[in-house]
């Protein structure tokens, strides 16, 4: 069955011409405008190969990824004509998992676009995700070749190293990730979990502090991370404050050491924790 948007933008109905859609789609998508992109009213049936990829980009935003994919099906016939567009199908795929068709239209995007930082970037996310570290490695040494300057490119090395327990060279990454970017604030935590396993606490103090005054979304993992420092340092009960108040924040690795070390005094069950993979 043809699918319908709701209508919600008075200079796309139904009496704009078919032509026009992709236009005053790009327009609303440069604008960051993406659920206005999604809510036209015109069947898909009707649209150009243009708009309906730009729909699924936007979808694809909004990280509604079988919504952009069931667009990228639609407009694949033309996939020749549209720029980046097995690019950016196989960045959605890898958002699901589907890393075998993901690899395949990396595959065609470097038929055309040739040695290209972001075609080795991609592939690196790839082997990262079924933990085929060398392989990722190597792959990013040719990304960063290309681009000195690729930062995330950076930061998927520094989460390898920190993956393998390599925190020395970890920290080396998320240091360059932040000559670059210095506001990325994912490599800043990053950075401090390095400092606190290479027994670097006052630098790790300094970051997460930054980190907790900040309120930012990693405010409540920067608060456990500052516990373990504590905890380290047997500083107990500067620890189990920062637990607890990671734990209100909604950590539940925190919410687990209050309840077996804080409560029960139980200090030889710490153990560290198990550093999540890493959202790339």
């Amino acid at each position: 069955m043809t699918r319908f948007f709701v209508f919600t933008l008075a200079y796309l109905c139904t009496y704009t011409s078919i032509a026009q859609h992709a236009e005053e789609l790009l327009n609303l998508y440069y604008q960051g405008e993406y659920s206005s992109v999604t809510n036209i009213l015109v069947d898909d049936e009707l649209l150009e190969p243009e708009a309906l990829f730009i729909i699924a980009n936007a979808f694809h935003k909004l990280e509604d990824y079988e919504s952009a994919l069931m667009y990228y099906e639609m407009c694949e016939g033309s996939a020749s004509d549209l720029d980046d567009y097995f690019l950016n199908r196989a960045i959605c795929e890898i958002s699901v998992g589907d890393l075998v068709s993901a690899e395949r239209h990396l595959f065609l995007h470097e038929d055309f676009v040739g040695d290209h930082p972001m075609v080795h970037y991609y592939f690196s996310v790839i082997d990262f995700e079924v933990m085929e570290y060398k392989s990722s490695l190597a792959t990013l040494e040719m990304a960063i070749e290309l681009n000195p300057e690729y930062y995330e490119a950076w930061y998927l090395k520094g989460a390898i190293y920190i993956e393998t327990e390599q925190y020395e060279k970890g920290a080396a990454c998320f240091n360059q990730v932040l000559e670059i970017n210095p506001t990325h604030s994912s490599s800043e935590l990053n950075l401090a979990i390095c400092q606190i396993y290479l027994k670097e606490y006052n630098e790790a103090f300094n970051m997460l502090d930054y980190i907790i005054n900040q309120n930012s979304d990693l405010k409540a993992e920067a608060l456990f991370y500052r516990g373990e420092a504590n905890f380290y340092m047997h500083n107990k009960a500067k620890a189990c404050e920062d637990w607890q108040k990671a734990s209100f924040l909604g950590d539940t690795f925190a919410d687990k050491n209050v309840k077996l070390i804080c409560e029960k005094g139980k200090d030889s069950k710490h153990k560290p924790r198990k550093i999540t993979r890493m959202a790339l």
